[in-house]
């Protein structure tokens, strides 16, 4: 049985995840399961993640920044200051980093100030285990919302998610919308 399809981009720099029936995480879900999985007590992502972060009670402490890694880096170097004690950030496009060391299990992980894809991989994994749930159900807990919203002008949002119904119920883009995606960007 299938649990996911991963992989990573040319540097291994941002992950890419799949659940078992093809359809793909988005990278800021991606970084919000591995902050779940860390223990993360603050997150620093850009403005251009989902909002569904700030769901009260959701996540401790979500800080957003401009966009571009050097501002997630920055931004966790002032958490850190600040007394933040287990700092995870991420861009939406699936980059996370680590602000600080993290300690788990009577082990330390250290402070990863450059986006890596290996983590947030295993951290999906280890959320599977933990929580006995699929990557599936781990995604749809949080709930995200549909990305991108009101970007097709003068049409009705509920016209635009016949276009693909199943990236209208998920946070993720199915398996057709990825490979339109992935074609429009060759």
């Amino acid at each position: 049985m299938l649990d996911a399809i991963v992989s990573t981009d040319d540097d291994a720099g941002r992950s890419l995840i799949a659940d078992a029936t093809g359809a793909f995480l988005r990278g800021d879900l991606v970084g919000t399961i591995t902050a779940r999985y860390l223990e993360a007590d603050t997150i620093v992502t850009p403005v251009t993640s989902n909002s569904a972060l700030e769901t009260p009670g959701a996540l401790e402490k979500v800080i957003h920044t401009r966009v571009g890694s050097p501002y997630v880096i920055e931004g966790m170097a002032e958490s850190a200051g600040s007394g933040a004690g287990a700092i995870v950030g991420f861009e939406a496009n699936g980059g996370v980093l680590l602000g600080t060391g993290i300690k788990r299990g009577g082990r330390e992980l250290a402070a990863l100030p450059t986006r890596d894809a290996m983590l947030p991989i295993l951290c999906a994994h280890g959320e599977v285990v933990a929580r006995a749930q699929s990557l599936t159900q781990i995604g749809a807990a949080f709930a995200f919302k549909a990305a991108a919203s009101n970007r097709l002008k003068n049409v009705p949002t509920e016209k635009s998610e016949r276009l693909c119904p199943g990236c209208s119920r998920t946070m993720c883009f199915c398996l057709s919308c990825w490979r339109l995606w992935l074609e429009l960007r060759l």
